[in-house]
């Protein structure tokens, strides 16, 4: 058990075309990563033209984990909920139960967009959430790969020897081989995860076709 009170983060999307969505569907916004967990927003238009926001979270472990949250909901800058506490976990991974009528769109200025914000406090974590930035991790590694603005600090000999894609990046480029920092431009973030997951043995869910691409010998 961990408990984790200095842990806040703001998560915000901007949703276009608010009015135009079609009649259950979803938009989803960026994933983002905050405290070895994957978030992003995502919205919900109903038949009747309500709508709901919704706050994912997934952590890509194995075994039981779980994130205790206290939420605050902005939609275009105006207050919509406070106080909300939500455990996510491996069967609570979405936090979504209220709903914008269309009634009240007025309210929160939603016309053509709205921008909805997270305010999330993180009270307590459970669970084993592999940090790839930590103290542990930067004495051992000898490069940083940065993917989508997040530092992953791994070692060249480990990531060679579980993937084609690093062996060739390594050891048949040494310009790149040399450099102590390199972005990963052709990668997904959470792709990347996952696959730090699977060879590192902490992944919970079934490899992606990207994935596989990075694990091919």
């Amino acid at each position: 058990m961990s408990f984790d009170k200095g842990k806040k983060f703001v998560i915000k999307h901007v949703f276009e075309n608010v009015k135009s969505l079609t009649s259950d569907e979803f938009a989803n916004g960026t994933v983002e990563k905050h405290f070895d967990a994957f978030w992003k927003i995502r919205l919900f238009k109903h038949k009747n033209g309500d709508i709901t926001p919704s706050l994912f979270c997934d952590s890509f472990e194995t075994g039981h984990w779980s994130i205790s949250t206290t939420c605050d909901v902005l939609v275009n800058g105006k207050p919509f909920k406070t106080g909300l506490k939500f455990e996510f976990g491996e069967n609570s991974t979405n936090l979504n139960y209220w709903y914008i009528f269309k009634k009240d769109f007025h309210k929160y200025r939603i016309k053509d967009s709205a921008r909805v914000e997270f305010h999330v406090k993180i009270d307590k974590m459970v669970g084993s959430f592999r940090s790839f930035d930590d103290d542990v991790s930067k004495d051992s590694s000898d490069v940083v790969l940065v993917v989508e603005d997040q530092k992953f600090y791994v070692c060249k000999t480990y990531l060679s020897y579980h993937s084609a894609y690093f062996k060739s990046l390594f050891s048949e480029n040494p310009e790149e081989s040399e450099q102590s920092i390199i972005e990963l431009k052709d990668i997904e973030l959470v792709d990347f995860h996952i696959f730090l997951g699977i060879i590192y043995g902490f992944l919970k869910c079934s490899k992606s076709a990207e994935t596989g691409r990075l694990l091919r010998c």
